[in-house]
């Protein structure tokens, strides 16, 4: 609704352009393969908002023991779960521990396949 409020109002007052100072003007650098790993010793919630920002773009992954990378496109933050690093399938959905917290992975996509619930995952998945 704000947005919509200020859009509407920068129509009324029609505001005079100016151009960009190109000395101030920053770039981004491109974003690599290390930048997309969820890395567990961050707090579970600054790895649910990079998950928002790299959906469905680039994708972020977590890293499993065995070297495999799981996908993920949607994510929550829990207030407990395993310890910082481990990922576990014990419950409904897999859950990476963080440094503060845990992050219940709720949308995955293993390597090859299609993106599928956690749940689907859980039960097609190798014990």
């Amino acid at each position: 609704m704000l947005g919509a409020d200020l859009l509407v109002r920068t129509l009324d007052e029609s505001p005079p352009c100016v151009p960009q100072d190109e000395a101030l003007a920053t770039y981004a650098t491109k974003i690599g393969s290390a930048d997309r790993e969820l890395d567990p010793s961050r707090p579970a919630a600054q790895l649910e908002r990079t998950v928002r920002a790299l959906t469905p773009h680039t994708g972020a992954y977590v890293s499993l023991g065995d070297g495999e990378r799981l996908g993920v496109s949607a994510a929550r933050v829990l207030s407990g779960g395993p310890p910082a690093g481990e990922v576990s399938f014990d419950g409904l959905r897999p859950v990476l521990g963080c440094a503060e917290g845990a992050l219940e992975l709720l949308v995955v996509k293993p390597p090859g396949r299609r993106a599928m619930s956690g749940e689907e995952y859980l039960r097609g998945r190798r014990r």
